[in-house]
């Protein structure tokens, strides 16, 4: 009963870390977009998401230069500031 609960819930959690951030833009309406490359549990993750939450696109990466590799192309097709 608990631990199967307790299981359930991180699975639902996601925790991601940020490794590093490639972009960022904030649009007409105060909404900030960023483009980064996170580690999570099952791998490294690249996403692109509003500062309210909504997703714009996310894809996995084998290694952290893929996924700057990845990172870096979204910053380019969406027209974000670099940050480094």
């Amino acid at each position: 009963g608990c631990a199967r609960m307790a299981d359930d819930s991180t699975a639902d959690s996601h925790p991601r870390e940020l490794i590093e951030m490639i972009g960022r833009q904030t649009d007409a309406g105060g909404r900030e977009l960023t483009c980064g490359l996170y580690l999570t549990r099952t791998g490294y993750e690249v996403r692109a998401e509003y500062s309210d939450g909504e997703v714009l696109r996310t894809q996995w990466a084998m290694d952290t230069q893929g996924g700057r590799i990845i990172a870096n192309r979204w910053v380019d097709e969406l027209g974000l500031e670099r940050t480094r």
